[in-house]
């Protein structure tokens, strides 16, 4: 891997894992089309540069989490009913959302995870996956004028299943759990914001199993390769978050629909010819 392959590999790690246009997708099929087989451990960096993204990007959302998380046990230690504290305390209401949201997403990785580990290598797999991406996308359309609610319990093992399936190359997490989020009526914003939130366990998780699967494996990336590869994915990405909120806000989660279906299609011809 040189240099401007280690570029390429971290912007569109970067744009695609906030976009909802699938990374692992995308991933695969540069790997494919340039006959790369790139390192667990070079993955597994590249992951966790992005997450560490979401965290500076919401900071602001994270430090209430657990400000609220303090008052929470405050309260809940003097006597209050941990159900009532939790309605009063928004923050402490996220933080239970992502726990109940991971659940769900844990225990379907846990089972796919060995089973899909040959599919990042089809672009059969990530043809199909762009197309139900693409679909999902196109399934927003018809509720963009909704008032948007609160996500509540259910709401979020809905979305962590949704985040579960999007282990698949091709089918979009962003995409996919947003989508699920805005047809369940949840406020646009609100459930972005929660979406990423939900992801940073998530990709945490995947990259601690992928680093233990690859067990003493070599990077085998040379130090300058790897360094552009991870900032070009940091930057990329906080870019990537700034335009899907403008675009989220303007409820138009459903203009990245023509693209995954366009690359789907195309892709799984190429395939099939």
């Amino acid at each position: 891997m040189d240099a401007v392959q280690a570029l390429i590999l971290g912007i569109v790690q970067g744009l695609a894992e906030w976009l909802p246009v699938s990374s692992s997708g995308h991933l695969v099929i540069l790997q494919e089309v340039w006959g790369l087989d790139v390192p667990v451990l070079f993955d597994v960096l590249l992951h966790v540069a992005t997450a560490l993204v979401v965290l500076v990007f919401l900071r602001k959302e994270v430090a209430e989490i657990f400000r609220s998380l303090a008052r929470f046990m405050r309260r809940w230690r003097a006597g209050e009913k941990a159900s009532v504290v939790l309605k009063e305390e928004d923050g402490a209401m996220t933080a239970w959302l992502i726990v109940i949201g991971t659940i769900p997403t844990a225990m379907i990785g846990f089972v796919l995870w060995r089973w899909t580990k040959p599919l990042f290598h089809s672009l059969t797999v990530v043809a199909i996956g762009l197309i139900i991406t693409g679909v999902v996308l196109s399934l927003t359309y018809a509720v963009r004028k909704r008032d948007g609610r609160p996500l509540g319990t259910a709401g979020a093992l809905a979305v962590g299943v949704a985040q579960g399936i999007a282990l698949i190359p091709g089918i979009s997490r962003s995409g996919t759990t947003i989508s699920t989020g805005l047809m369940l009526g949840a406020e646009r914003v609100r459930v972005a914001k929660y979406s990423f939130l939900l992801a940073v366990p998530a990709i945490l998780g995947a990259a601690m199993a992928g680093a233990l699967d690859a067990g003493s494996g070599s990077l085998n990336v040379d130090v300058l390769s790897l360094t552009i590869a991870l900032v070009s994915a940091a930057v990329s990405a906080f870019l990537a978050l700034r335009l899907l909120f403008a675009i989220i806000s303007r409820a138009r989660f459903y203009a990245f629909a023509p693209y995954c279906l366009a690359v789907g299609i195309a892709l799984l011809i190429g395939v099939v010819l």
